[in-house]
């Protein structure tokens, strides 16, 4: 099946929401593609990637992430290490 270049994405973080308290300004992220409902039987017994409405920016739907800033709940984002 055909994918969309940008549905695996890095960045900078440039702000964070008042309620963010393990993400700050600067730090190099990554950020998992899945859109996931929160609502359905299995995200709300936390088997996320079970979810009935599961769908992958770039595989299942458009990607979000081919621009300059993409906005990333923090529970997708992943810290970078240095050494990458």
């Amino acid at each position: 099946m055909p994918v969309v270049t940008g549905h695996e994405t890095s960045g900078i973080v440039v702000s964070v929401g008042d309620a963010v308290q393990n993400l700050s300004i600067g730090d190099k992220v990554t950020a998992d593609n899945a859109e996931l409902c929160g609502h359905c039987y299995h995200c709300q017994r936390g088997e996320l990637l079970f979810c009935e409405n599961f769908a992958a920016h770039g595989v299942h739907c458009r990607s979000k992430v081919i621009q300059s800033h993409a906005a990333a709940s923090v529970v997708q984002c992943f810290w970078l290490t240095v050494a990458i």
